[in-house]
This record gives C-alpha cells, sequence and structure tokens, in this order.
C-alpha cells in the first residue's frame, strides 16, 4: 500500500483531518515554517515542508476546496513553481534536518523540484508495468466500494490506463535527453518489456565492469599525505562559518582517506549551500600544500 496524503487541485479537504493525518505521518505544527517536518496555517492556506522535497508546499484553499498549490521560498514565501498535486510522505525514518540559515540561503538555488511533483496534464510520464505515456490528469470513478481518484495516462491508439492512487509509486516523470519527439508505447506490447531486459543486462555488465575497475585499483598502492599542517589549520580557521557536524564528518573521512596508502575513493554529496565547496578548497590545500613542499 502506497501511505502517502494526496492533495490536488479541486480536492474537497477536511482541514482538521489533514492535520492529524500529518501528525501521524510524524509532522509537527509550528508557527513558522524552519526545517523538514514542520507545518503551520496561514490565514485561507497552509505551508507543508515534506521530507522529500527542496522547498516547502504552500497549498491555498477556497472556501474547504484546494484552489492552488505552489512551492515557496521558505523566507520570503514567494513563489518558487505551481503544481497541480503534491504526495505528502511519512516523515518517519526519511527525514533530513535542514534549517535555513543566511548561510544556507544566500548560496541556495533553485533546484529540480521532486519529479511526480512536476508531472502536468500533457506530460510524458513511466509507468513501471506499461511503459511511456502521456499523463492526462486526475479523474474519478465509479468502482465497487464506491468513487476514486485515479491518474489517467494515454498510451498508443488512445489507450487509457487508470492508476489508483495507492500505485503512484509506479509512475515517475520521463525525462528525455534527445531532441525528437517521445514516442507513446502500445499498452501491453512487448516493447516494453524488451526494453526493461535491455536495461536490466545494462546495468549488469556495467556493475561488472565497474567491480572489475575496483578490484584493480584496491590492489594498486596509493599516495599518502602527511599530517595537517600549521599552515592547513590557519586557512580552516579562516572560514566564516561555523562548521556542521556533517561537513567535520566528511572532512575527517576526507582526511582519513587522503592519509591512507589505498588509492582514494569518495563522493561527496549535500543539498546547494551546505559546505562541500569549504570541504573540497581544505583537502585541495592540504594536497597542493604537501606537494609543492
Amino acid at each position: 500500500m502506497f501511505d502517502a496524503l494526496k492533495f490536488y487541485k479541486g480536492k474537497d479537504i477536511d482541514l482538521e483531518g489533514a492535520y492529524r493525518a500529518l501528525i501521524d505521518f510524524g509532522y509537527k505544527r509550528t508557527e513558522g515554517i524552519s526545517e523538514e517536518g514542520d507545518f503551520s496555517q496561514k490565514g485561507e492556506s497552509f505551508v507543508i515542508y515534506p521530507a522529500t522535497f527542496e522547498y516547502p508546499i504552500r497549498i491555498e484553499l477556497f472556501h474547504d476546496k484546494i484552489e492552488n498549490i505552489r512551492t515557496i521560498d521558505p523566507v520570503s514565501y514567494k513563489t518558487i513553481a505551481d503544481h497541480e498535486m503534491v504526495i505528502i510522505l511519512p516523515i518517519k525514518g526519511m527525514l533530513r534536518k535542514r534549517k535555513y540559515s543566511p548561510k544556507a540561503l544566500k548560496k541556495k538555488e533553485i533546484d529540480p523540484i521532486d519529479t511526480f511533483v512536476d508531472i502536468e496534464p500533457s506530460d510524458y510520464v513511466v509507468h513501471v508495468d506499461y511503459g511511456i505515456g502521456k499523463y492526462l490528469g486526475i479523474e474519478r470513478i465509479k468502482t465497487k466500494d464506491g468513487f476514486e481518484d485515479n491518474l489517467v495516462i494515454e498510451y498508443k491508439d488512445k489507450d487509457k490506463l487508470y492508476v489508483p492512487f495507492d500505485d503512484l509509486g509506479k509512475i515517475q516523470k520521463y525525462v528525455s535527453f534527445h531532441k525528437r519527439p517521445t514516442k507513446l508505447l502500445k499498452m501491453g506490447s512487448s516493447t516494453w518489456l524488451k526494453a526493461k531486459e535491455s536495461t536490466r543486462k545494462g546495468v549488469a555488465k556495467v556493475a561488472l565492469e565497474v567491480l572489475e575497475i575496483q578490484a584493480k585499483r584496491k590492489a594498486l598502492k596509493g599516495f599518502g599525505f602527511s599530517k595537517d599542517t600549521e599552515w592547513q589549520e590557519d586557512l580552516e580557521k579562516s572560514f566564516p562559518y561555523k562548521d556542521t557536524a556533517d561537513q567535520i564528518k566528511a572532512l575527517l573521512d576526507v582526511k582519513t582517506d587522503m592519509e591512507s596508502a589505498k588509492p582514494m575513493d569518495r563522493l561527496l554529496c549535500g543539498d546547494v549551500g551546505y559546505g562541500k565547496t569549504e570541504v573540497a578548497l581544505r583537502a585541495a590545500f592540504k594536497s597542493v600544500w604537501i606537494i609543492s613542499r
């Protein structure tokens, strides 16, 4: 079961029920939004900072109906993007604390938002079982248990697939790296199954190649840098911002790798504005200083 809250334009909403559901999901009601997991009411709207989103979401109401859904800047509350729908996942077990400091806000850029949130009618989507189709919107259909909202995806020959919200985990936005127009697949054909199988074999081949390369690298001897010098300490003290716990851990791991005789192989990841460059500069200085001596 796809355990989530679904909000989309035109949906009637029980506001207090939505708040209770958010609390059950691990969110907390606050006066203002400052980190993932917060939600608050702002006049005729309420703001949620989902654990999986880059920015908070403001849901604007007209009486008890959702009128607009917007991604907003967490400080100015200005609109970044409009959306037809948002899916809110439980925060328990997946929350990454993200408080906004002046440093982070100054450096922050507009990043791509969750691919599902960006799906609009006429966009191409990929269903894991049926392949590439065109998203048409939401349609309410009658089932044996009553009425149910479904996402409608159109395939070749105007065939339509009705996807219940419980199966949203099978859909994502299609991103093409080619200029030519995307072709819709025929629903139920073997084309998509063949494409998935070909991809599976390709991924397996690449994985074996990577393992082989890694095995060869581990058999080699790398260059072990010496411990930090006073110049290194002076450089690190010159940075204007206090290091975060994640920065400190990342820097320690990087330096441990550098001082080891094993070939270094580490990927430094993080959101925009969270100090990756400062860690990289420290490592670069450590390497250049040792070599230049």
